[in-house]
């Protein structure tokens, strides 16, 4: 496997890590991407590799499926009070000054949109593709379009998360 983080050309890997890594990766690409739970690194690089344009990820690795569900709960019911995966990943956002493209996978959608939501991370111009029935569309549409960003919602298993939306609907 590729260390990506020392080979910028074909994709930097910004990982949540005990060393304190700061690499700013909004700034030098136009797509970011973001992980769900149990991330696999080398899954995740492959998909960097293979984006059709430059890519960053926002890499946030794997605990168990337990921590991973337990960080998942708390950012969708409690990151009001604080989702420090949203805090990173707005941090790592500051200083771009053009439009992006955020594909957020699964848990990455929760992080992404508590990053717009509560941390400020600017979504004038850019677009979401938000691939997770982790949020409902109007709460994903609430941050994202309510900020000026555009959302993309692909979710391949329907708006599960959003029962009340189904049952308009039927």
């Amino acid at each position: 496997m590729r260390n990506l983080l020392r080979e910028p050309m074909a994709a930097l890997l910004r990982a949540r890590n005990p060393h304190g890594l700061n690499v700013r990766c909004g700034s030098y690409y136009d797509t970011v991407m973001t992980n769900g739970i149990l991330g696999n690194r080398e899954e995740f690089v492959k998909a960097l590799n293979s984006s059709a344009t430059p890519a960053a990820g926002y890499f946030n690795p794997s605990q168990s499926f337990f921590a991973d569900l337990m960080e998942s709960f708390g950012q969708k019911f409690f990151g009001w009070a604080g989702d420090p995966l949203a805090a990173d990943f707005a941090n790592s956002m500051l200083g771009v000054d053009h439009p992006m493209r955020i594909i957020a996978h699964s848990q990455g959608t929760l992080t992404v949109a508590n990053a717009v939501r509560h941390y400020g991370k600017s979504a004038r111009g850019s677009t979401f593709v938000m691939k997770s029935p982790a949020l409902s569309y109007y709460s994903a549409s609430r941050a994202i379009q309510g900020r000026g960003g555009t959302m993309d919602w692909r979710q391949p298993y329907g708006d599960i998360a959003n029962i009340e939306h189904l049952r308009a609907e039927s």
